[in-house]
């Protein structure tokens, strides 16, 4: 099973990050858009791992924190682009927390330092000078959702949610 633990997007913020592509595809940003049930933050990148019982077992030992996210910018690596929220020591903190778990319990995960962002577009050609402005977009988040990747029938990527812990 491709596994990550994810914070998924309310409404609100689906509607801001689905803004913010159709701006990306009025200035001329072309690639393959996330679909708007897609959007989420990955917190942290298990991959193939066979045990999510293990994996929701290390989740629950790590409070959810009290965390607003808010929208600030577009960024991208390379040709990967995604919507970056305002700084936020909390969420860091609990990142590491979270990871820290896993490491405990063997699970494996990807080490690259967690980065605030929710990815909106892959393989992007951008125009030159081309200025994006963000839409307004925040929101509180009360769950952390355990998540698998799978592909449709239609070969579409889609990830369905296996589990969860809310903050108490």
């Amino acid at each position: 099973m491709r596994l990550f633990v994810s914070i998924p997007m309310t409404h609100s913020m689906k509607q801001s990050l689905t803004e913010l592509q159709k701006e990306m595809v009025r200035k001329d940003y072309r690639g393959s858009y996330t679909r708007k049930e897609n959007l989420h933050m990955t917190v942290a990148f298990i991959g193939e791992h066979e045990d999510p019982d293990a994996v929701l077992r290390a989740m629950e030992r790590v409070p959810v924190p009290y965390v607003t996210l808010e929208l600030t910018k577009l960024g991208h690596f390379g040709q990967l682009y995604w919507a970056g929220t305002r700084e936020n020591p909390k969420l860091e903190e609990y990142a590491l927390a979270l990871r820290n778990e896993f490491r405990k319990d063997g699970i494996p995960f990807d080490p690259h330092p967690f980065l605030a962002h929710i990815t909106v577009a892959r393989r992007v050609i951008a125009p030159k000078d081309a200025a994006v402005t963000v839409p307004r977009g925040h929101m509180e988040f009360r769950h952390v959702c355990l998540m698998v990747s799978e592909r449709g029938e239609d070969g579409n990527v889609f990830y369905r949610e296996i589990g969860r812990v809310t903050r108490k």
